[in-house]
């Protein structure tokens, strides 16, 4: 059964409890919302990407768990929804002023977890906190490579002419 049918006929949910499965990191794995606790519930929700992304509820898999469980799936929604509205454009942008970015790159701390933000936003010192934060992670938040990334090595024609008459003798 497609994922539209799924959807139709109420198998899976865009919506729980006013809440999409956005808040426990669903389709931006890449952990926007990674706070704590997100992991526990991650097969209750999958995304769909195709000419739009659809993140939607495991319906079966949200109805199996206990009364504890889903009560504290709903207080892990409701704290990373207040957490991702306190990042405001205004605060996102006096970071980039704090710690050296041109305000039009506001990408770059976007681009770092919510926890990272919000003890950005909480530092004394988000210079040192910006820096303890980019030692911590595994990508350069700016050109998005991972800190282990080799640049390859561009080939002059005379490697490259060398290169294929040792391949083709």
């Amino acid at each position: 059964m497609s994922i539209f049918k799924k959807l139709d006929s109420g198998e899976y949910e865009r919506q729980w409890k006013k809440f999409s499965p956005f808040y426990l990191g669903c389709g931006y794995g890449h952990n926007n919302v990674e706070l704590g606790g997100e992991e526990k519930f991650s097969h209750c929700y999958d995304y769909f990407s195709g000419v739009g992304d659809i993140d939607y509820w495991i319906m079966e898999e949200v109805n199996k768990l206990s009364k504890e469980d889903q009560d504290e799936l709903l207080s892990i929604l409701e704290r990373n929804k207040k957490v991702a509205d306190s990042i405001t454009l205004k605060k996102v942008k006096k970071l980039c002023e704090q710690v050296g970015y041109p305000l039009d790159k506001t990408q770059y701390i976007y681009r770092l977890k919510n926890k990272h933000i919000i003890n950005l936003i909480n530092s004394k010192n988000p210079k040192e906190t910006h820096q303890q934060i980019l030692d911590d992670i595994s990508f350069d938040p700016v050109t998005l490579r991972r800190k282990d990334y080799v640049e390859p090595k561009v080939m002059t024609d005379e490697e490259m002419i060398a290169e294929f008459e040792r391949r083709t003798n």
